[in-house]
């Protein structure tokens, strides 16, 4: 019975681990589009003629500030999905777990 409850807690590990990678690949994801939609606005405005240029820039400002100072709400539906990411994973694990205690008392009857 020890091996079934060791494999089942290297598999909870396991799948904790890849849920933690996942995270970090999310955030640098999305750390990764919004510096590229930053750049490709910027790029817009550059290109932008006069009056209108001065008014884009300006919103431009404001929306790349409120990115900077306020990263909260990506953040905050990063982490739902990363809570979600791991309770799938703790979920996948316990029906492991349980199938194979299901399947030693099989072997004991």
């Amino acid at each position: 019975g020890r091996f079934v409850g060791g494999s089942v807690a290297n598999v909870t590990s396991a799948y904790t681990e890849v849920a933690a990678l996942n995270a970090e690949l999310a955030i640098l994801e999305q750390k990764r589009n919004t510096m590229a939609k930053v750049d490709k606005t910027v790029a817009n405005v550059k290109a932008a003629p006069g009056k209108a240029k001065a008014n884009i820039e300006r919103t431009v400002t404001k929306s790349v500030d409120a990115a900077v100072s306020a990263p909260g709400k990506a953040i905050d539906s990063l982490t739902n999905s990363i809570a979600t990411s791991l309770r799938s994973a703790q979920d996948k694990a316990k029906s492991e777990l349980d199938a194979a205690k299901k399947q030693l008392d099989k072997l004991q009857e």
